[in-house]
């Protein structure tokens, strides 16, 4: 089907039009709207499901079944049904703008600067892994999954140089889900508001985790890097234009800067905001430096092979945050709770249960939005025998190494879009040793909390 020019056309207008529409109620806050957006995002889910492969219509088309019928049956109100079908379409939109918000880093050689920057200053593809760990870390505390497209555009050439592309890819996608541990995302408001503790707090906790983490995942793609015929390079005594890494930090400001301003002074969510921003932001520095023909070529290249054409990718991310606000309200799940009242001693294994069972069921298709916020709603410190802090990083461990670990979320899927590998050659299956050492190391960090705070 997706080879039929018709089918392409019409499910890249239709894209298109949802985004506008839900884009202008974010402004309108119009109830008749809110509803016509409802609707076509249903649509959507329907184009994305009718071309999906097969294990993905099967994942899919449980969830949606599963995460309707609970709400169903417990009697959700049409608002809360909206509420359900609409939980993942900003980031939905932002999958489909995230393209157009990297062009801006193509108008300049800044790759190229980049590769010479490696060639001359690193010489181990290990440490240029944990240079991609921390700058992609750093990229997705401001940006969320918007980064994705931006540090791998501009590292890519580089991975290659070391090849380690796949454990590249891995890297970007895990800095940028550990990010949550500590960014203010949506975790910002979940769990601070679950367990009590204050955003900074999670800040300063969340990112002290999240460094450790990073260092442990260095030491893990640094080995799969290895495995996949990483090499050295000798230093190499080649010129580096700063004037165009000033630049390209400057870009970074800028685009940071603008998001600051779009979450602090406006009411507009903060990924409905970054797609907004998307289409000004390239278009502008495409004008201020003379670099229109490269925005049109690669507008082109938008329109034409973009994720446009490919709605499955939105309706997978969409479908998955439906079901998950159906099982957040499936009281049967308490029931398994019992198991920790029953079993008070054994608290110290309490979080490596908990984190393992979030990163296994957010690999099996439940996204790991609806993983945290199921955790966050049902878990209390006292009955893992924990504080309000060590709770706070046993959901945050397990949302955020979920988030890298599934195939079915808008990480790996943007890391899919923008490096063209399927997202099961680096998820799941693929980086499990990684999500085990996660798992381990997460764990311990989270028994610290409990024993000394």
């Amino acid at each position: 089907m997706l080879k039929n020019k018709t089918y392409q056309f019409s499910a890249r207008f239709f894209t298109i039009f949802l985004i506008v529409t839900f884009l202008l109620n974010e402004f309108l806050k119009n109830a008749m709207l809110k509803n016509v957006v409802t609707v076509l995002t249903l649509v959507m889910f329907l184009i994305g499901y009718l071309i999906m492969n097969r294990m993905n219509k099967i994942v899919c088309g449980i969830l949606f079944a599963v995460g309707a019928f609970l709400l169903f049956r417990y009697q959700a109100s049409w608002p809360e049904w909206q509420a359900a079908i609409l939980k993942g379409l900003s980031t939905m939109v932002l999958l489909a703008f995230a393209a157009i918000l990297s062009m801006p880093f193509f108008y300049k050689p800044y790759q190229a600067e980049l590769k010479n920057l490696c060639a001359r200053y690193v010489r181990s593809p290990g440490i240029f892994l944990l240079v991609t760990l921390f700058i992609s870390f750093l990229l997705g505390f401001y940006m969320s999954v918007a980064a994705i497209p931006l540090i791998y555009s501009l590292l890519c050439d580089a991975a290659r140089e070391y090849k380690c592309h796949k454990a590249f890819v891995m890297a970007v996608c895990a800095s940028n889900s550990l990010a949550m541990m500590c960014a203010p995302s949506v975790s910002a408001g979940v769990v601070p508001a679950a367990t009590g503790i204050s955003y900074s707090q999670m800040f300063t906790y969340g990112g002290i985790g999240a460094i450790i983490l990073l260092f442990v995942s260095g030491v893990v793609f640094n080995g799969y890097a290895k495995k996949e015929g990483a090499v050295k390079k000798e230093a190499v005594n080649v010129e580096v234009d700063k004037k165009t890494l000033v630049m390209m930090i400057a870009l970074f400001a800028i685009l940071i800067g603008l998001i600051l301003c779009i979450d602090n002074f406006t009411n507009i969510s903060l990924l409905a905001g970054i797609s907004l921003l998307a289409l000004p932001f390239a278009f502008v520095f495409a004008l201020l430096q003379g670099k229109i023909d490269v925005f049109k070529e690669r507008m082109k290249g938008y329109w034409d092979k973009t994720m446009l054409t490919n709605p499955n990718v939105l309706a997978i991310t969409g479908i998955c945050c439906f079901a998950g606000e159906g099982l957040r309200r499936a009281e049967s799940i308490r029931t398994v709770l019992g198991f920790f009242s029953a079993n008070q001693s054994l608290y110290l294994l309490f979080p490596l249960i908990i984190i393992a069972v979030g990163v296994l069921i957010s690999i099996i298709g439940v996204h790991p939005h609806a993983v945290g916020a199921l955790f966050a709603s049902i878990l209390t410190a006292d009955l893992l025998r924990t504080n309000p802090l060590g709770l706070s990083m046993i959901i945050l461990v397990a949302w955020s190494v979920g988030l890298a670990a599934t195939p079915f979320g808008a990480t790996a899927n943007m890391a899919s879009a923008a490096c063209g590998l399927e997202v099961t050659e680096f998820t799941a299956k693929a980086n499990w040793k990684w999500s085990a050492a996660m798992i381990v190391a997460g764990a311990l960090l989270c028994d610290f909390f409990t024993l000394f705070f």
